[in-house]
């Protein structure tokens, strides 16, 4: 396992010798020395998984890291001096990329709070983290599901706070028939398809309508004869844009929700756009759909928002 340890009499010439940090005087240096910690990284360890980055600034010592999107495919490099995490890992990517380290090295690890009294201190500090203020709010509000304000920006907002009910699951070897009329009951437009705990397969409206209706399948046949076995899904702590990206690249509309190994529910492209679109129209079909004063009442509150 990796150790952590502080040890800032080492540290301070190091931190004086970077092209951000040796800016500050020897007294600052000292104290900034003081409130890191240093962690020996390994090869091929992971060191912050996907929604840690927000928790912490790193800064790599020595060695390199993988920073990497996994939902994406996305990664870059990072070497000695370079720093990421809270503050220098730009925001639509700071909930959805994790670290890993490449080679053996070391990692120096900074609070969110100690930066952002940094930078209170030394107000020059924002030149290098100009988005410090704004992440710490939005940081704050990603556990956040009932924010509406947040919720508008689909840069800023999770997906896992879109979610709307918990995930419909069948096993494979449900009957064609069966699996239509739970949908019919339960008003959704898919379910998936679940065996030992494992995502199996995704059913949609669209499946029914394609490849039974259309081709006359029989309807006693297993729903997985229909289904799209191992889906495209995305991670609970990605922002709802890289959802709306994902679909619209490759053209589909519903997206399984995983958060790990744990399926966390169900993503549609109607609730991405419903998020996304600041158009009354929205808002007065589902003010059409109310059929008690509290359901009015609720919805009213979204009124300041579009204005």
């Amino acid at each position: 396992m990796p150790s952590k340890t502080k040890n800032s009499t080492t540290l301070t010439p190091l931190l004086a010798k970077h092209r951000i940090w040796g800016q500050l005087n020897a007294k600052g240096l000292d104290t900034l020395a003081a409130n890191f910690t240093r962690e020996q990284t390994l090869a091929g360890s992971i060191l912050l998984t996907q929604g840690e980055l927000p928790t912490r600034l790193g800064l790599v010592i020595s060695g390199e890291l993988l920073l990497s999107d996994p939902d994406l495919g996305l990664s870059v490099r990072l070497g000695e001096g370079a720093m990421f995490g809270f503050g220098a890992t730009p925001l639509p990517q700071l909930p959805t990329w994790q670290a890993s380290a490449i080679d053996d090295g070391e990692v120096v690890w900074l609070s969110p709070t100690t930066l952002v009294q940094l930078c209170q201190k030394h107000p020059a500090l924002h030149y290098f983290f100009p988005s410090v203020a704004q992440q710490k709010s939005d940081v704050l509000a990603l556990g956040d599901s009932g924010d509406a304000a947040s919720a508008v920006n689909l840069l800023g907002t999770p997906i896992k706070t879109l979610i709307k009910r918990e995930p419909i699951t069948l096993p494979p070897n449900t009957s064609i028939q069966t699996t239509a009329m739970l949908m019919r009951d339960l008003r959704v437009s898919s379910v998936l398809l679940v065996e030992q705990e494992r995502l199996i397969g995704l059913v949609t409206d669209r499946d029914l309508r394609n490849r039974v209706v259309a081709h006359g399948l029989d309807i006693s046949r297993p729903v997985s004869d229909i289904a799209t076995l191992t889906p495209m899904t995305v991670h609970a702590n990605s922002p709802a844009f890289e959802a709306l990206l994902l679909m619209t690249r490759h053209n589909i509309h519903h997206m399984p929700v995983m958060d790990g190994p744990r399926i966390a529910g169900m993503i549609t492209t109607t609730d991405l756009t419903e998020q996304h679109s600041s158009s009354a129209v929205y808002l007065a079909g589902d003010i059409y759909k109310q059929s008690t004063l509290a359901g009015l009442v609720e919805i009213s509150t979204r009124v300041k928002t579009l204005q």
